[in-house]
């Protein structure tokens, strides 16, 4: 397909290794999708081992860490009905400045690094070179995000 659509070497190869990573990240870590025992589980139960599994990583965040404190409950939803982990590889491009996306997010890293470039047009990249943004207490997040 990529012969086919003269596609460049130079992406290719970025598309191979993306498939690699992303196939080696889904033999390591068991995807809530794939477990089927879960459908068997009540909603109250779902939310609460949605809550376990993404609190942890959200409280590096430091509203979000206040927040689960101060609203427990309104974080337990949150966890359920928003989060998602992502995997993103070496040289992945996360947003670009002024674009609209249908699905606005945040973006908190869990592990590698990101390197956030402004120079009149926003960009955020995903780097595994151990650059900005490797602190997991260190957050960015565009403006719009916050506002309607």
């Amino acid at each position: 397909y990529l012969r086919q659509h003269s596609i460049s070497a130079r992406l290719m190869s970025r598309i191979n290794r993306s498939v690699k990573f992303n196939i080696a990240a889904q033999k390591s870590q068991v995807q809530e999708e794939h477990v089927e025992l879960l459908l068997m589980v009540s909603q109250g139960l779902r939310i609460e081992l949605d809550f376990e599994s993404h609190s942890l990583v959200l409280a590096n965040h430091s509203f979000m860490n206040r927040y689960i404190e101060e609203c427990p409950e309104v974080m337990r939803r949150i966890c359920h009905e928003a989060c998602r982990t992502q995997w993103y590889n070496d040289g992945d491009i996360l947003f670009h400045g002024g674009e609209t996306p249908e699905d606005p997010r945040m973006y908190i890293l869990e592990n590698g690094a990101l390197t956030y470039i402004d120079l009149n047009a926003v960009t955020a990249r995903v780097s595994n070179d151990g650059s900005n943004f490797s602190d997991p207490s260190v957050f960015i997040c565009e403006a719009a995000l916050w506002t309607n």
